[in-house]
């Protein structure tokens, strides 16, 4: 369906109609590899998810920095491209 043209994905656990988890749930269905920044202003909204993160993903608590946003951005696109490289994936 979008392959490789989405290189991330950043969503809030609490989404109008499902939650963040069930999008990412989507989105990893089409590609097990695909990061993911999920964001809250509560962390009780981690917890209600089960409180157990996806691998390859990271929560960030609202408010939040941009330095903050990026240095995860950058860290899950690096872990990322390390586990494709091992498995022969550009």
């Amino acid at each position: 369906m979008w392959g490789d043209e989405i290189g991330l994905v950043v969503t809030d656990l609490v989404l109008p109609g499902k939650s963040g988890m069930e999008l990412a749930r989507g989105f990893r269905g089409q590609r097990a590899d695909l990061p993911i920044v999920f964001v809250s202003g509560y962390d009780e909204d981690l917890e209600s998810e089960g409180g157990l993160l996806p691998e390859l993903s990271a929560f960030l608590s609202k408010p939040l920095s941009r330095d903050r946003l990026l240095d995860t951005v950058r860290r899950l696109l690096a872990t990322a491209e390390v586990l494709r490289a091992g498995r022969g994936r550009p």
